[in-house]
């Protein structure tokens, strides 16, 4: 996915292209997880993640690991990718 993620997202995307690409790769890639395939939030619910936890902070970083080409970080920060709360796994 991350290898994906390189040869697509470039910084200098428009912040719209950039949500529903990595949208799309981390949502294919944690679906192979039974853990959270259950739990994962559609494009909408993600978008209002995004939203709701900071979207210019959430780009931003998403534009920063496309500079350093380095999606690593992205899989830390899942919370946007989830429908619920993560601390319910911990």
């Amino acid at each position: 996915m991350c290898k994906k993620l390189e040869l697509i997202i470039q910084p200098d995307d428009d912040d719209d292209s950039i949500l529903g690409v990595v949208w799309f790769f981390v949502n294919k890639a944690l679906k192979e997880g039974p853990i959270l395939k259950p739990r994962l939030a559609d494009e909408g619910e993600f978008r209002g993640n995004v939203q709701k936890y900071g979207e210019k902070q959430f780009i931003d970083l998403l534009k920063d690991m496309a500079k350093k080409k380095n999606w690593g970080d992205l899989l830390e920060n899942r919370t946007s990718f989830l429908s619920s709360d993560l601390s319910a796994l911990s």
